[in-house]
């Protein structure tokens, strides 16, 4: 197999189209009872809220010299960083490479598509590893065929987890008090770059991550997961 992928023009104008995300204080009535919330409208940004990771993740490796100008981008991804390294790589010129698998939806790949990378889908999971596993196959053998591709490994990365700095900075400028944050949790890189700075403000701060049930990341049995067919990238902070 032979992977091309046409070379972007940067256009660093778009960086500042990173963060700055408003503040909604939600009141409607939900399934449960509660007393109102703040969201972080994460999802009205370019590139959402993973756009912050994917930007940190690709300049932290262009300062150190492991991304070259122009050279690709190869990630795994289940959708939402596909979106921000998609808007990393129009912003920094680099054609960006993804790899989902199966359960990607068709949405979701539209989606991807559309922002102009490349995707490709492995199509069973691994024996052992199941359908992570399989992508990483995938993502390597795709290495070893783009010359000077980049892998930024956003699960090892710690630019990923650098990139909330920002998010975290406007949040302690927006909210007078905050006693529970409450992230989605995939790779952890959010939550873990959000609730340090914000304890240094709130010290007492609790964090509550949540996932769709069948997710094994809170030692659940894997089992078909539950997801609406639109994603919406908000929450507080969400993503």
């Amino acid at each position: 197999m032979t992977v091309t992928a046409s070379l972007p023009d940067a256009r660093r104008e778009l960086l500042s189209l990173v963060g700055r995300t408003p503040l909604a204080r939600i009141a409607a009535d939900l399934p449960g009872p509660h007393p109102g919330f703040w969201a972080k409208l994460e999802g009205l940004a370019a590139g959402g809220m993973k756009a912050r990771a994917a930007v940190s993740m690709l300049l932290g490796a262009r300062e150190r010299g492991e991304l070259l100008p122009g050279a690709p981008v190869v990630e795994s991804t289940s959708g939402t960083l596909g979106i921000g390294l998609a808007f990393a790589g129009q912003a920094l010129g680099h054609p960006i490479v993804l790899v989902g698998d199966r359960e990607l939806e068709p949405s979701m790949r539209q989606l991807l598509r559309s922002h102009g990378v490349r995707l490709e889908i492995a199509d069973r999971p691994a024996a052992q590893g199941g359908w992570q596993a399989a992508r990483l196959t995938l993502l390597r053998d795709l290495l070893a065929e783009l010359p000077g591709a980049y892998w930024p490994d956003q699960y090892n990365n710690p630019d990923n987890t650098a990139g909330y700095a920002s998010l975290a900075a406007e949040l302690a400028v927006q909210l007078d008090h905050l006693d529970i944050l409450v992230c989605s949790v995939g790779t952890g890189g959010h939550s873990a770059g959000l609730i340090g700075p914000l304890r240094r403000h709130w010290p007492a701060l609790r964090l509550i991550g949540v996932d769709a049930t069948g997710s094994t990341i809170f030692g659940q049995p894997a089992s078909a997961r539950i997801r609406p067919e639109h994603r919406v990238q908000s929450g507080l902070p969400g993503g």
